[in-house]
């Protein structure tokens, strides 16, 4: 996640802040932010934190399926999951990523 996510995240108790599209997560330990960027197909700067989490609410969750590759070159791949609407999460762990 980044800085602003995690921010609203912990405001909210909700994923990614509770915004309204798919929230996309994986269950992948890397501690290498270029590496998740990559297998992610995430665009955009690199992402500060892995965060740890447990979802509370009872919200179906998608996948587990590959990642799509980013519109400017990330490779994708990896393995993601997805949620669709307000995900309760609890925090369990933040560690950030290696730059």
């Amino acid at each position: 996640m980044s800085n602003a996510e995690l921010k609203a995240t912990k405001e909210t108790g909700l994923l990614r802040g509770g915004r309204s599209e798919d929230n996309f997560f994986t269950n992948n330990a890397s501690l290498d932010a270029k590496r998740a960027q990559q297998r992610l197909g995430l665009d955009g700067p690199l992402r500060d934190s892995r965060v740890e989490f447990r979802i509370k609410n009872d919200i179906q969750v998608s996948g587990p399926r590959s990642a799509a590759p980013g519109r400017t070159g990330t490779s994708g791949g990896g393995r993601e999951f997805s949620t669709n609407g307000r995900t309760e999460i609890e925090i369990l762990r933040v560690d950030p990523l290696r730059k």
